[in-house]
């Protein structure tokens, strides 16, 4: 019976744990909405400034149509989306 209940606790605390970081995972910024400077980095080397994007998800679609417009294939090539904000070109740094 002891071992029933400290079951029972050990679940509710992990599904109250859950709960939290639910909420709290839906408060940061809404990445769609930002602004990004896209940067693709082929393996042979260098950076190049693809230009800059409104979303997260665009950013990404423009590394890959730019890879496969200069048929790079997956593997061959990386990309980087700098979050602009007033005082950086590239304030943190997303994949």
């Amino acid at each position: 019976m002891r071992q029933t209940i400290l079951k029972c606790k050990r679940i509710s605390l992990y599904v109250a744990s859950l709960l939290i970081i639910a909420t709290f995972a839906s408060c940061g910024i809404d990445l769609e909405q930002e602004t990004f400077n896209v940067y693709i980095q082929p393996n042979k080397g260098g950076e190049e400034y693809l230009g800059e994007v409104k979303g997260i998800s665009n950013c990404r679609e423009t590394a890959s149509i730019w890879a496969l417009y200069n048929n790079l294939r997956e593997g061959e090539w990386d990309y980087t989306c700098c979050l602009k904000t007033a005082d950086s070109k590239c304030a943190k740094k997303y994949k």
